[in-house]
């Protein structure tokens, strides 16, 4: 047996008796190959875990949270959530990021978009209720987003048309995001009922 990098985040506690943890989420980074099984044993031992491959940092500020994985860095904007602001990677694969020729131009139209029945689109970025930094450890980063898509220019359903609850993935040493959408209806005041068709 071998320690391998790895995260916790506690989820819930049994509430009679000791208080014991009852659910606790597990990020590992381990070696797998193809087709191959590997059994992982978690145990309270104090156990040296070697570090991650890449170093992952998260900064944050009122306006942004930027997200660096070792071979990329994200830039997620809280005033406007557009999914990303800006992605930088690294082309070459030399450890240095791109300069700013790179960057991913943000616009409006970006992140979460819903369109009515007469061809009326709602921008999420207009609607951004709070953007914020779930799980920060040596091996993931997890940023949620909320908000709901508004009626602009005095066009469309004048409540808006859904909501939205966004988890974005980040993690040590890989430029990919994993992203979980959410798209609801459950607003806290009713605002009625949207005319929508399935698509």
């Amino acid at each position: 047996a071998f320690p391998v990098p790895a995260q916790f985040r506690e989820l819930a506690r049994w509430w009679r008796g000791d208080s014991s943890i009852r659910w606790v989420l597990v990020d590992l980074a381990a070696d797998i190959p193809a087709k191959g099984k590997l059994s992982f044993i978690l145990t309270d031992a104090k156990v040296d875990a070697p570090p991650p491959a890449a170093k992952l940092a998260v900064e944050q500020d009122e306006n942004s949270i930027t997200v660096t994985t070792g071979p990329a860095k994200f830039v997620i904007n809280r005033k406007k959530f557009n999914l990303l602001e800006k992605a930088i990677l690294d082309l070459n694969g030399d450890g240095k990021l791109a300069d700013d020729e790179n960057l991913l131009a943000s616009a409006a139209e970006c992140g979460t978009v819903t369109e009515d029945t007469f061809g009326q689109k709602y921008y999420g970025s207009a609607g951004t209720a709070s953007v914020e930094v779930l799980a920060a450890g040596a091996l993931r980063v997890c940023v949620r987003a909320r908000g709901k898509h508004p009626a602009t220019g005095g066009k469309g359903f004048a409540p808006g048309l859904y909501g939205y609850d966004v988890f974005m993935n980040f993690y040590a040493g890989s430029a990919e995001i994993y992203a979980d959408v959410v798209v609801g209806n459950n607003f806290a005041k009713a605002i009625g009922t949207p005319a929508m068709e399935d698509g």
